[in-house]
């Protein structure tokens, strides 16, 4: 087994199902001690449960990281029970409704932005100082092809590269 994160203390949103669970799994295979982050009443219990069973090391916080005092809790989760942090996954996100532009209800498009747009970006703002302390690294996930990314992955996609950009100098 390569032990390529020993030592890295990750938080992965969106940890208690799909894509999310499979990351937490992966990284606490290769060493990486593990802060699953879900939605209240997501799974993340089983999926800690599961990485300890297996030898790993992954702590569980619920809650709306698109919630800003939510998200401060969850950084400090992983400060106070490992000590640092080294890899933040935004991988949390929904599809609330899914409908074209004229026909999809308001509430149900602030909702749909708060979920996948505010929630990464209060994740990298609290984690950003924690992230320059180790060097850390700061990931985005993906979805299909790049043609077939929505308007939000694009936005969050150069976000992401305006954001290491500016802080180059400071994670390397």
């Amino acid at each position: 087994m390569n032990r390529t994160f020993k030592r890295k203390v990750a938080i992965i949103t969106g940890g208690g199902t799909g894509i999310g669970e499979a990351i937490c799994r992966k990284f606490a295979r290769e060493g990486a001690r593990i802060v699953v982050n879900g939605l209240p009443g997501d799974p993340i219990e089983d999926v800690v449960d599961d990485i300890i069973a297996d030898g790993g090391v992954a702590e569980a916080f619920a809650g709306d990281v698109s919630r800003e005092d939510t998200a401060r809790k969850c950084i400090s989760a992983a400060i106070r029970n490992f000590g640092q942090l080294d890899i933040l996954i935004n991988n949390a996100g929904v599809l609330v409704a899914n409908a074209e532009t004229g026909d999809m209800p308001v509430d149900k498009f602030d909702e749909q932005i708060r979920c996948n747009i505010r929630s990464a970006f209060l994740m990298t703002k609290f984690a950003l100082p924690h992230l320059q302390k180790t060097r850390g690294k700061h990931r985005q996930r993906r979805f299909g092809r790049r043609d077939q990314w929505t308007t939000e992955e694009h936005r969050l996609w150069r976000n992401e590269r305006i954001l290491a950009f500016l802080h180059a100098g400071r994670c390397r």
